[in-house]
C-alpha cells in the first residue's frame, strides 16, 4: 500500500508552495538549499523520494536594473499582446476577471509585493495596485470577482476585490495560518462562492477550509480536516455548490449549503493534480495514478484509472461544462513532459502530446493547466528545462494534439489562466524570470491573444488536419516525413495569412521532403504555425509548426 507525505530536507520544518517550486521569502534561513521530498510508505518500509529542487531567492539580482529584462517569443496562432517584469519580487498567480477585460496578479518576497489589476490590451500598464506582502489570487471566469490572500506575520488576511476599485469590497483575517502548497484560492466560475484552504499552526497542524459568500466577509462556515494534516489543493464547481480538497493524502468534497462532507477518501499518496468538473459531479486527482471518480447519488465511486511508470501527476483540470478533462504529466526524471485530454467520461484519451525530451540538471514539470469553460482550449504553463528544448507557454485547441501557439518565455511559469469570451480566447501567465531552480529573483507577467485556427483561409482550416506532418513542431533545415496522396508532386506552404510562403517539389515515390525554412525569396520564414496543401488539392491539407 502507498502512502505519502510531503516534507523538506532541511533542519526546519517548512511547507514551501509546490507551484511555486522555490524558497519562501519567510524561510529561516533564506541560503539554505532544499529539496522538496515526498515521504512514501510501503509494506517494505519508508523512503523519502526527492519531489523537485527548490532554489533560494535572495541570490544575486539576475534581472539587472540597467538592462532589458528578456522578453517572450512567441509562435503561431497568437502573440503576446504585453510583458511586464519586475526586478525584485516575483509573480505567484494570475487570473483573468470575468468579461471585465482585465487580469489580475499577485507577486511576493520583494517590493512591489502587491495586487494588480491590468488591462489585457494596450502596454500593460496597471489600472491599480494594492500593496501587501505575499498575494496569491484566484478570480471568477463569468464574473467581476478578485479574491485573495495576503501573509501578515504568522497568519493572512483574505481580500476579496472588483476590477473596477484597489479598494477591498471586504477582508477577513486568519490568524497563524500558512497558505496550501499548491492552490489556496478558488473563486466559482459565477462568482458566488470563495474557498481559501490553510495549514493551521499549532501542536499539531492541520488543514482548515473556510467558505464565505462573495459578497459577505463573514464565513458561510469551516471545516477542519483531522490533526496532522496540511494542506495541498482547493477547487470549487461552477456555482459554489461544491468543494473539494485535499488534506495530506485524503480528498474531500463538501457541501457549501449544508457545510457537510458530502464524500471523502484517501488517495493512497499526497497529491498536488485535483480537479472537480462544473457540475460537482466528477473528481479527479493522482500522482502516481490519476484517478477519475464520479457522483452516484451517494459517493464518488471510482470511475477509472490510469497511470505510466515513466511519469506522475502534477496537474489537471475539468472544464466548466463538465465535458472536458486535461491531465499533465512529467517524466520521472523531470526531462519530458506528457498531456493529455480527454472527452469524458471516456477513459481513452482524445490525444497525447509529448514535450520534446530536455536536458541538463534543471527540473521541466507542467506547473498548471487551465481549459475554457467548453473545453475548446487548453494551456499548460511549465518550468522549462536546462537546455530550453520546449517553450514554457503552449496552447492547444481541443480537437488537435499539436499546439496551435508556443511562447518561449526567459524563466519559468508558475500559474496560467484561460478564457474564450467576446474579444477571443485570452490567457494569462506569470512565473519567475529565471529557471525555478536557480537561485534569484525578478518575475513576469504575460497577456496573450490566442488566435482561433478557423480565422485560417476558409479551405485550409477546413482540411488542416487531414494529413499530418513529422517532426512537428519542426526546426529548418530538416526533413519533413508526411503521409500525401500517391500522387503528390508539390508541397506548397502557406502562412497563416493564405498566401505560399514555399514551394518545394516531392521527390518521386517519397513521403519526405526537406525544408530549409526559407521563403521562395530565399529569406528566412519566421518560427509559427503553417498550412500544408499537397498539389493545390483541398483533400490533402495539414498543419505545421516551425521553431527556431
Amino acid at each position: 500500500m502507498l502512502k505519502s507525505i510531503t516534507a523538506l530536507a532541511a533542519t526546519s520544518v517548512l511547507l514551501l508552495p509546490a507551484s511555486i517550486g522555490l524558497a519562501a521569502s519567510e524561510a529561516t534561513d533564506s541560503q539554505l538549499a532544499l529539496q522538496r521530498m515526498r515521504l512514501v510508505e510501503t509494506d517494505q518500509g519508508s523512503s523519502f523520494e526527492v519531489e523537485r529542487s527548490v532554489a533560494p531567492d535572495s541570490g544575486p539580482i539576475e534581472n539587472d536594473p540597467g538592462t532589458a529584462p528578456a522578453a517572450a517569443n512567441a509562435r503561431g496562432a497568437g502573440s503576446v499582446i504585453w510583458q511586464t517584469n519586475v526586478i525584485n519580487a516575483i509573480y505567484t498567480s494570475t487570473a483573468v476577471v470575468g468579461s471585465t477585460g482585465k487580469l489580475a496578479a499577485g507577486t511576493y518576497l520583494n517590493d512591489p509585493r502587491k495586487l494588480e489589476v491590468t488591462p489585457l490590451d494596450g502596454a500593460g500598464v496597471p489600472d491599480w495596485e494594492f500593496a501587501g506582502t505575499e498575494l496569491r489570487i484566484d478570480a471568477a471566469q463569468h464574473a467581476d470577482v478578485i479574491a485573495g490572500i495576503d501573509r501578515v506575520g504568522s497568519g493572512m488576511t483574505v481580500y476579496k476585490w472588483h476590477a473596477g476599485s484597489a479598494v477591498p469590497d471586504w477582508s477577513f483575517p486568519i490568524t497563524s495560518s500558512d497558505p496550501a502548497s499548491y492552490e489556496t484560492v478558488a473563486v466559482s466560475d459565477d462568482g458566488s462562492t470563495i474557498a481559501i484552504l490553510v495549514t493551521v499552526q499549532g501542536s499539531p497542524i492541520k488543514a482548515r477550509l473556510y467558505y464565505f459568500d462573495s459578497g459577505s466577509g463573514t464565513p458561510l462556515g469551516s471545516y477542519d480536516a483531522p490533526d496532522g494534516t496540511f494542506a495541498r489543493n482547493v477547487d470549487i464547481s461552477t456555482n459554489g455548490e461544491y468543494i473539494a480538497f485535499i488534506a495530506l493524502a485524503d480528498v474531500y468534497v463538501l457541501n457549501r449549503d449544508t457545510g457537510a462532507i458530502r464524500w471523502s477518501g484517501n488517495m493512497g499518496a499526497t497529491s498536488d493534480a485535483l480537479a472537480l468538473s462544473g457540475d460537482g459531479n466528477t473528481l479527479a486527482y493522482g500522482w502516481t495514478t490519476f484517478t477519475v471518480r464520479q457522483w452516484d447519488g451517494s459517493i464518488y465511486a471510482p470511475a477509472w484509472t490510469t497511470s505510466n511508470a515513466l511519469y506522475r501527476v502534477l496537474a489537471c483540470d475539468i472544464s466548466g461544462d463538465s465535458g472536458t478533462l486535461a491531465v499533465g504529466w512529467y517524466r520521472t526524471d523531470y526531462l519530458q513532459n506528457r498531456i493529455q485530454l480527454f472527452d469524458l467520461p471516456s477513459s481513452v484519451p482524445a490525444w497525447t502530446y509529448l514535450y520534446a525530451v530536455g536536458s541538463g540538471g534543471q527540473q521541466d514539470e507542467p506547473a498548471h493547466l487551465a481549459l475554457t469553460t467548453d473545453g475548446g482550449y487548453l494551456a499548460v504553463g511549465s518550468w522549462g528545462d536546462q537546455a530550453n528544448t520546449n517553450p514554457e507557454i503552449e496552447v492547444f485547441s481541443h480537437a488537435d494534439p499539436d499546439p496551435i501557439l508556443l511562447v518561449d518565455t526567459p524563466g519559468s511559469i508558475f500559474d496560467i489562466d484561460i478564457r474564450d469570451g467576446v474579444d477571443g480566447v485570452r490567457v494569462a501567465a506569470c512565473g519567475k524570470h529565471i529557471h525555478a531552480n536557480t537561485s534569484g529573483r525578478g518575475g513576469d507577467l504575460y497577456s496573450i491573444q490566442v488566435l482561433n485556427p478557423a480565422a485560417a483561409p476558409e479551405d485550409l482550416a477546413a482540411a488542416m488536419r487531414s494529413v499530418s506532418a513529422q517532426p512537428n513542431p519542426f526546426r529548418p533545415g530538416g526533413s519533413l516525413r508526411f503521409a500525401a496522396p500517391a500522387t503528390a508532386r508539390q508541397l506548397d506552404i502557406h502562412g497563416v495569412d493564405g498566401r505560399v510562403v514555399r514551394s518545394l517539389t516531392i521527390p518521386s515515390g517519397t513521403g519526405s521532403v526537406r525544408w530549409d525554412g526559407a521563403t521562395d525569396d530565399g529569406v528566412p520564414a519566421p518560427a509559427g504555425v503553417y498550412w500544408l496543401r499537397w498539389n493545390g488539392e483541398l483533400a490533402g491539407a495539414g498543419r505545421l509548426v516551425m521553431l527556431r
